[in-house]
């Protein structure tokens, strides 16, 4: 470990892997994703503002006087410009900015610096004119670059004059300045998110107050043929002027530190003694994963709280560790064998070059685990012995690799599916006698699974062979040959997760809404949103094969987020006049999570969106959750934010009275099998009478879903129902096509 450690020192005092830390970093600011507060407000020198100011830049000093006054105006506080100020204009125009800045003394800062600053190397330096010096606070815009060119740190004062200018994000923040010259934002604050407005819109007084008031205003060049762009670390190319806004934003949130590689190099040593001290495979999978995971989580919970680690040298240093101790354990031992039986294992097996097409075999013991375990001895090399003396009957050259669990592979010569079946039927013939085992027999029960496809990749025929073998023992077969078709299917289902989670970024779901009928006024009142997933290969995917596996894979509350905040946003784009409202469908499994009603709410306050307007149904299934408590909170947070909740699917589920008396439900919904025979069966129409007379006793509204001809919609409406839906009053169709059928049938009625 000592050569370890000396290339680690020497390259955290070199600053050699620096490069790499670099990277590393980008890869948290990335990852992180943080937005601005909305305390500080960019104003851009954009080409629209130089369009509409004079048509060149600088403009006269007037228009900057008339800026400044009408942030003043606004109510914003600090006015810092990322700019030098570096030359006069005319006498009159000067005096009028002069004029400016001295009324608003101490709050207008104008900024100062070099054109680059990298390693002592210095260009062109930019100073305030005298003229507006006395008048003025004065703030520098000098930065560092790192190794890879991109803009890392800001100074926190002038490297010109230390002590006598802040930097600009200390004056922006107004924070006291860091011990420190130097230090790194964070810059997983992302600059987009600042609130930028146009020069010209200030000027001419086109951003209202609000946006400006008690906030502090950073003013820099925004039009890219200024060249004022640098690339932003985990962000990519942007005006210069964000990375003093990020700068300023990191500062208001702490105090940034730079422990630099010292605290991971000794980290790094105390994991390479814990590796060092144990040969044992688990135990050091367990030290490489925990250190792996130390070294990717630590500096990531560290950068959150504005703590700068360098890592590389203290992970080349366990690397270093790692590799030797690697050669010494691993290297002693057959990586080609199964340890208990001697047979060569999967490794050999990966490897083997065949000469001429073959087929592979799994030959799986289903009851292994079973024998082994009843032997109070390890009996494993006496099992595998009797088994591969079974598997090489009629042809002894055959060799056997030995996979896990009692999973025995053989290649056989034979391509022939005819033939090989008739040569899997003799060894399972075989198989049928028990084994000897010291002085007991033991039954075995095996299976065999074939891939005959010898162009494929070995480590695929594996997988392909051993999912056959399984699939035959499901089934009650003897053997089975690898089917593509159907491990297509399969493949797909156990994809389709991660499926879920690149249609939802790709824009592949999306809502479609079927139209309530008020039964009383005639009138669309709302909708019922509902998810629909356009699959660019296998095209629509119906609901009832993704939401199953949407809650078995732990996606379903990915798509209830999806379903919420477009239905939500839709639900925003309508007039303030509008009463439409909307129903959404929440599962079991998001109701069980804590606080999920409160971040519906939020959704709703976010888009000004009265929650009345805003229905969420639920099935009878809630009622046996085992986190009944956790439902119950999040019902009864949605029930006293006014928030409409509906029992779906009533009638075919597990409610009681008791139960309906403690969910605080404002509506009933039928559900569709007692209505789609309404008017034929009178026991459907028993229950649903009784229904509507049970949720009015409870003042609960009654909708009725499944309505598929008018004949139906006349009896419910007979009978009191409240509001339906249905294919008869409306497919579910795009958001668009509901507003206009909801618009058609009002005109309608109005003619």
């Amino acid at each position: 470990m000592t050569y370890a450690l000396l290339v680690a020192v020497l390259c955290g005092v070199t600053g050699f892997l620096d490069p790499l830390d670099d990277f590393a970093r980008n890869i948290r600011y990335a990852a992180r994703y943080v937005k601005a507060d909305g305390s500080i407000v960019v104003i851009s020198i954009d080409q629209k503002s130089v369009g509409e100011l004079g048509g060149k830049f600088p403009w006269p000093r007037t228009v900057d006087a008339t800026m400044i006054e009408r942030l003043k105006e606004a109510g914003a506080k600090k006015i810092v410009f990322d700019l030098s100020f570096s030359d006069t204009d005319t006498s009159r125009n000067d005096a009028e900015l002069i004029r400016t800045l001295d009324r608003f003394r101490g709050d207008v800062y104008f900024g100062s610096g070099m054109l680059t600053f990298e390693k002592g190397a210095t260009t062109s330096t930019f100073q305030p004119s005298p003229t507006y010096v006395p008048h003025v606070e004065i703030a520098t815009f000098v930065f560092r670059t790192n190794p890879i060119g991109q803009l890392s740190r800001l100074y926190t004062e002038s490297p010109l004059s230390p002590g006598r200018y802040p930097g600009i994000s200390v004056a922006l923040s107004g924070k006291r300045k860091p011990d420190a010259r130097l230090f790194r934002p964070d810059f997983a604050i992302r600059y987009e998110t600042f609130p930028v407005y146009s020069y010209s819109d200030i000027v001419r007084g086109r951003v209202p107050a609000s946006q400006l008031a008690g906030r502090d205003v950073l003013v820099g060049l925004g039009e890219p043929s200024f060249q004022d762009t640098h690339y932003l670390p985990g962000q990519g190319r942007a005006q210069g002027v964000f990375a003093h806004a990020i700068g300023a934003q990191t500062l208001k949130t702490g105090t940034p530190i730079d422990l630099g590689w010292l605290p991971a190099a000794i980290m790094a040593v105390l994991c390479s003694v814990g590796l060092l001290s144990t040969t044992r495979v688990v135990t050091t999978g367990i030290t490489l994963g925990t250190t792996l995971a130390g070294f990717t989580l630590v500096p990531l919970i560290l950068d959150g709280r504005l703590v700068a680690v360098d890592i590389a040298p203290g992970l080349l240093l366990f690397a270093i560790v790692a590799v030797q101790h690697a050669r010494l354990t691993f290297g002693r031992r057959k990586s080609r064998t199964h340890e208990p039986s001697g047979l060569p294992n999967l490794v050999a097996l990966r490897e083997v070059k065949l000469k001429r097409p073959q087929a592979l075999i799994a030959a799986r013991i289903d009851n292994h685990a079973a024998i082994v375990a009843s032997f109070a001895k390890d009996v494993e090399p006496l099992i595998a012995a009797e088994i591969v003396g079974r598997l090489k009957v009629g042809d002894t050259t055959t060799e056997v690799f030995q996979g896990d669990e009692g999973v025995y592979y053989l290649l056989s010569p034979i391509t022939d599916r005819a033939l090989l079946s008739e040569h899997l039927d003799g060894l399972h013939a075989l198989f049928s006698q028990p084994i000897r085992i010291g002085e007991r027999q033991v039954d075995i029960s095996i299976t065999f699974g074939v891939d005959d496809q010898p162009s494929r990749a070995m480590s695929s025929r594996i997988g392909a062979a051993l999912m056959s073998a399984e699939s035959a023992r499901q089934k009650g077969l003897r053997w089975k040959f690898y089917d593509d078709v159907g491990n297509e299917d399969a493949a797909w289902h156990l994809s389709i997760g991660s499926e879920i989670d690149r249609g939802i970024d790709g824009g592949e779901f999306w809502l479609a809404y079927q139209p309530k009928l008020d039964l009383r006024t005639g009138d669309i009142v709302g909708a019922e949103a509902l998810v629909r997933w356009s699959h660019p290969v296998r095209g629509a995917i119906p609901p009832i094969e993704f939401i199953p596996a949407a809650e078995r894979d732990h996606r379903i509350e990915t798509i209830t987020r999806f379903v919420l905040e477009r239905a939500v946003a839709d639900l925003a784009s309508l007039p303030a006049e509008s009463k439409l409202s909307v129903a959404v469908n929440l599962s079991v499994p998001v109701l069980r999570q804590p606080g999920f009603a409160q971040y519906v709410r939020q959704l709703l306050e976010r888009a000004r969106l009265d929650p009345s307007r805003f229905t969420v149904e639920i099935t009878e299934s809630v009622f046996l959750s085992v986190d009944e408590h956790i439902v119950m909170t999040n019902l009864n947070a949605f029930a006293e934010a006014g928030f409409g909740i509906s029992i779906d699917d009533f009638g075919t589920g597990f409610s009681t009275l008791e139960t309906l008396q403690r969910i605080p439900a404002t509506e009933v919904k039928i559900d569709q099998t007692f209505v789609k025979s309404l008017a034929v069966r009178t026991a459907d129409s028993i229950i649903v009478g009784s229904i509507i007379k049970m949720a009015k006793g409870l003042d609960h509204r009654v909708v009725a879903e499944g309505i598929e001809d008018a004949a139906t919609l006349r009896q419910l409406t007979a009978m009191g129902c409240d509001q339906g839906q249905g294919f008869h009053i409306g497919r579910p169709q795009t958001f668009a096509a509901f507003l206009a059928l909801a618009a058609e049938v009002r005109s309608r009625r109005a003619a």
